[in-house]
């Protein structure tokens, strides 16, 4: 499990976008860290935002543009929401599962 610090940042090594994996879940490696998304998600990539869902593989194509590239900020607000940012400027956003929890 990651930390989170005092400023919401997450203890995650930062850096290159390893590979990404989709199955019933939309996974991002970032060094040895994995990032797995089971839930709704935001992607603002290019000016558009994009509402997707790990459950729909054919709508995660601008997810896979996410590779190459290198996560640079990631953190975590205070309702668990996960906020990372992409070296191009692309930036993803993980609500709570709430159904999970």
């Amino acid at each position: 499990m990651l930390s989170t610090r005092a400023d919401g940042s997450l203890d995650l090594t930062l850096g290159d976008v390893n590979f990404i994996r989709i199955d019933h879940q939309a996974r991002l490696q970032v060094g040895e860290v994995e990032i797995v998304i089971e839930s709704l998600f935001k992607l603002r990539a290019e000016g558009t935002e994009y509402a997707l869902d790990p459950g729909e593989r054919g709508g995660l194509g601008p997810f896979l543009a996410l590779w190459p590239d290198a996560v640079t900020m990631a953190s975590a607000g205070s309702d668990g929401t996960l906020h990372l940012t992409f070296g191009r400027g692309a930036t993803l956003t993980v609500p709570p599962d709430l159904l999970r929890h």
